[in-house]
């Protein structure tokens, strides 16, 4: 066992702490070199690191000293790689280049509230984008979620001993209520979308009706309906990144994995569709003529292919939808806010918070509550609105009566 104190020069000690085995039966040390005036001083500085050690203050002899660029790697190949989506990744690395740029010659076990407090004020200068504007309030959030992950990582795997993120201050929430169509305006949107191609009408339908993802009725393939009990096997999710083909992977979280109800609409329109691309796939055959037995439609062929059978582009829907109520001068839509406007119906139709979050295949409750906060206030608007008729009536009732006597 090393001495506790011991003495390295004129007035510098080397403390040393052990406190039990590591899971190889190596003895845990802790070391730090001190300046005392004498060996008295130096054992009352041992006494206090040592209380340190215990608190789990110091890091142990031996634990790597990582910089902040080298721990991202190290958890992006070593975690991030195998647990999000790659357009999630992407967006990590986008980010990370300003991050790295402040903070990633630092230590990661030498990053102080400090440091962070710096960082997040140099990205809310009016000219923290390349083109001499702001970052939004959303991005700098998102720059936020990205260190508490990297942080948690390296405080869970015993790199730091403590998380400088936990000791900020959180930013106040700056809630945004997203601009909503009126009835009317879904209305004329829907009586439009009546006369577009079944391929798009479909696209909105499974959006709207099936509370679907872009990237995930995108990634749906024929073998994933189930016509008898009107139902869509939602399992897998498409995403594009620029530069790249188009990926197909897993579903944004596990609890995306879900089985959509469908109304008859819906599926009468997939029967639509069907007709509609077996049509077009005879017709290529007699252009090039051939005679094809392959079913175009077949289990495991994608709902919306291109002509050579390959995946369809997961933003399709968004590049139709901005022509198209540009055209007809309508709210402008998207697929988010289709698949947005179902889970507000829901709500407004009195369906629990619990259900509409199944059925949006959302992780948690609580990002439910948040996304749709603004549909229950409106919702309780609603209720206050009908407990005053009531008591407007009562009121009546009660004058009537007096007036009577």
């Amino acid at each position: 066992m090393p001495s506790k104190v011991k003495k390295r020069g004129k007035n510098s000690y080397l403390l040393t702490v052990t406190n039990g085995y590591d899971a190889n039966d190596k003895q845990i040390e802790y070391t730090t070199t001190v300046i005392a005036a004498n060996i008295t001083e130096a054992r009352d500085l041992y006494n206090l690191f040592k209380s340190e050690c215990v608190q789990g203050k110091v890091l142990p002899a031996g634990t790597d000293r990582m910089t902040m660029s080298q721990f991202y790697d190290y958890w992006k190949e070593k975690f991030a790689d195998n647990h999000y989506a790659k357009t999630t990744l992407t967006s990590y690395e986008n980010m990370f280049i300003r991050i790295k740029a402040s903070l990633g010659h630092l230590r990661i076990d030498k990053i102080k509230p400090i440091h962070l407090v710096d960082f997040f004020a140099q990205l809310s200068l009016p000219d923290a984008k390349k083109n001499n504007k702001p970052l939004a309030a959303r991005s700098i959030a998102k720059h936020r979620e990205l260190l508490l992950l990297l942080f948690t990582a390296a405080f869970k795997w015993e790199l730091i001993t403590a998380n400088p993120m936990a000791k900020l201050d959180k930013p106040r929430a700056e809630r945004k209520r997203k601009q909503m169509p009126t009835q009317e305006q879904l209305e004329a949107f829907f009586t439009a979308l009546s006369t577009a191609p079944i391929k798009y009408q479909l696209m909105c339908m499974l959006a709207f009706a099936g509370s679907m993802r872009r990237e995930e009725f995108s990634a749906l393939q024929y073998g994933d309906f189930k016509t008898d009990k009107n139902t869509a096997k939602i399992e897998r999710s498409a995403t594009y990144i620029p530069g790249e083909e188009v990926h197909v992977g897993p579903t944004k979280t596990f609890s995306s994995e879900r089985t959509a109800g469908l109304p008859p609409l819906v599926m009468h329109l997939l029967d639509l569709h069907k007709a509609e691309v077996k049509a077009s796939a005879a017709r290529r055959d007699k252009r090039r003529k051939v005679v094809s037995i392959e079913d175009p439609t077949g289990p495991t062929k994608w709902l919306f292919a291109q002509h050579d059978g390959s995946i369809g582009h997961p933003q399709a829907l968004n590049v139709f939808l901005k022509k198209f109520c540009e055209e007809n001068n309508l709210f402008h839509f998207t697929p988010h806010l289709l698949r947005h406007l179902h889970g507000s119906y829901l709500l407004k139709n009195g369906l629990d918070i619990a259900k509409v979050s199944k059925s949006l295949g959302h992780a948690k409750k609580s990002f439910t509550l948040d996304t749709y906060i603004h549909t229950l206030e409106s919702v309780e608007e609603e209720t206050a609105n009908v407990m005053q008729d009531v008591l407007t009536a009562l009121k009546n009732k009660k004058t009537k009566k007096e007036q009577a006597k």
